[in-house]
């Protein structure tokens, strides 16, 4: 089995050359049971950014309106 720092490297590559969208990339990292900061590492080292202006999911979600009477 490779060491955590292997994995990362491998992530790190496959989205440099574009075999990886961020998604795929994210997915990958926790599924290989990487940290969410080295899978934000391994991001911000591919520049595989959020589109500009485009809202995450959880800043677009909004609590459910009560319900009327």
């Amino acid at each position: 089995m490779h060491d955590p720092a292997e994995r990362l490297a491998r992530l790190v590559e496959a989205g440099l050359d574009g075999r990886l969208s961020r998604r795929d990339l994210i997915a990958r990292g926790l599924a290989l049971g990487l940290t969410l900061p080295a899978v934000s590492a391994a991001l911000a080292a591919c520049g595989l950014q959020p589109p500009d202006g485009e809202a995450t999911p959880l800043s677009r979600w909004r609590p459910p309106a009560p319900p009327t009477p």
